[in-house]
């Protein structure tokens, strides 16, 4: 599938392997992950890699000739690679390929119509207000939006990284964060937000639509807020964090 490179990596990528080539998000994982297990149609081998690397990801993309260069590649890398280490889970594939940047204008630009196959375990997406859309970004409100880029700002200037921002909503401890978390958590970080902002921030990185957020959806979403601009409308660094927000 030849494709301008410029449009953002992710929707080329998703474009390419859902829309055009008809595969779910998990079936594409498993075969870039474990290009050289099985036929087609044959179970994942007992050894299938649950990772898949930057040199792996580098390949597909220049099997699909998506027309990105190495820097653009290694950038996509580390837009999925939200835990940092290096390599990427099927957790944090789901989490940034469900509904990447861009997306509707390659499929615009391909002559593809926007009828994914459905990714296998993922509940159809529901109605605004109904809980678990898993949506990101894309679809929140003015409310929300200014409480995601609060919180996104919060941890910027104080330093932490999103999976440090994660731990601090994670109150409970139990590696996920619930509704009620989340309110606590804004609340001990002084994000200006009322209740209903807040859960529709919760809302769109409750991926699976069971209530809960986990590390992949939370750093995908966070990780777009537009921190800067709180900052500066605070006359607050932007650059260099020293502080409290």
């Amino acid at each position: 599938m030849e494709s301008p490179s410029n449009h953002p990596p992710l929707a080329l990528l998703k474009a390419a392997l859902v829309y055009y080539n008809e595969m779910t998000l998990e079936e594409a994982f498993e075969q870039i992950a474990n290009p050289d297990d099985g036929g087609e149609g044959d179970a994942p081998a007992p050894s299938s890699n649950e990772f898949m690397e930057l040199a792996q990801l580098r390949q597909t993309f220049q099997d699909l000739e998506l027309g990105c260069d190495e820097v653009t590649i290694q950038r996509a890398f580390e837009q999925i690679d939200t835990k940092r280490d290096g390599k990427i889970d099927m957790e944090e594939w789901q989490a940034a390929l469900a509904d990447p940047e861009g997306l509707e204008d390659v499929l615009a630009s391909r002559g593809l119509t926007n009828e994914a196959v459905p990714s296998e375990g993922v509940p159809p997406p529901k109605p605004p207000n109904a809980g678990g859309s898993g949506r990101g970004a894309a679809g929140l409100g003015p409310a929300a939006r200014e409480a995601l880029n609060q919180l996104g700002a919060v941890l910027k200037f104080n330093g932490l990284t999103l999976e440090e921002g994660f731990e601090e909503a994670d109150v409970d401890g139990d590696g996920l964060v619930s509704l009620a978390d989340l309110q606590a958590a804004a609340e001990s970080l002084g994000i200006d937000a009322n209740e209903e902002a807040i859960a529709e921030v919760h809302r769109a990185m409750d991926a699976q639509g069971d209530g809960m957020a986990a590390l992949a959806p939370f750093c995908a979403l966070v990780g777009g807020a537009d921190a800067d601009e709180v900052l500066r409308s605070r006359g607050l660094p932007v650059g260099d964090p020293s502080g409290g927000a």
